[in-house]
C-alpha cells in the first residue's frame, strides 16, 4: 500500500480559476408578412420518439412524439414553402419557390441584434452581444430534369417599414 494517497482538494495545488459568466444572446428571425398560420407538415419519419414532460401536470406532457427528418411550412407566402432540416449537427432552411412565385415576397427581419451587414462575398452577418453570427449566402437554383441550373440572386438589406431600427433582409432571385 502506498504510504500516502493524495486525495481531491489534498496538497498545494493553486486554485482554479472561476468560469467567467457566459453572456446569453437571443436572435430571433421572423418572416415579414408571412402568413401567420401556415400548415405545418412532419415529412421523412425518423426512427424513435421523444417526449416532452414540462411541469408537474401530467396532463401537460407530450409523450411518444414522432420525430422527422424535415419540417415543412406550407405557403409562408404565397407559392412560398419554407422547410427545417438537420446537416452536419445544424439546422438549416430552404425556400421554395413555386413556378410563378414571387421570390421577392421572401422578407426576414432579425431581433436581437446591434448590427447587420453583408460582406464581399454577400453573407449576411449579425453582430449581437460582441460576436457575429453569419448567414452564407443563398445558393439560389432552379432544378430542370435533375440538373441545378443557378439563379444570380441574395440577401438585400433594407430599412424596416415600421419605427424598429434594425434593417429587414430580403433575399431575391
Amino acid at each position: 500500500a502506498p504510504a500516502h494517497a493524495l486525495m481531491p482538494n489534498e496538497g498545494s495545488r493553486k486554485p482554479e480559476p472561476r468560469a467567467q459568466p457566459v453572456e446569453h444572446t437571443v436572435l430571433r428571425m421572423r418572416l415579414v408578412g408571412a402568413n401567420p398560420h401556415p400548415r405545418v407538415e412532419g415529412r421523412e419519419e425518423l426512427p424513435g420518439t421523444v417526449n416532452y414532460l414540462l411541469g408537474n401536470d401530467p396532463t401537460q406532457w407530450h409523450p411518444n412524439l414522432p420525430t422527422y427528418a424535415q419540417v415543412h411550412y406550407q405557403d409562408v407566402y404565397p407559392g412560398v414553402e419554407l422547410v427545417y432540416y438537420g446537416a452536419q449537427r445544424h439546422l438549416e432552411y430552404d425556400f421554395l419557390v413555386a413556378p410563378g412565385a414571387d421570390p421577392a415576397s421572401i422578407t426576414l427581419a432579425f431581433e436581437g441584434t446591434d448590427h447587420v451587414r453583408l460582406d464581399a462575398q454577400g453573407d449576411l452577418l449579425l453582430a449581437a452581444g460582441g460576436a457575429e453570427v453569419r448567414l452564407l449566402k443563398p445558393r439560389i437554383y432552379q432544378e430542370l430534369d435533375g440538373i441545378k441550373h443557378p439563379i444570380p440572386g441574395g440577401y438585400v438589406l433594407r430599412e424596416p417599414e415600421t419605427r424598429n431600427p434594425k434593417p429587414e433582409t430580403q433575399t431575391v432571385g
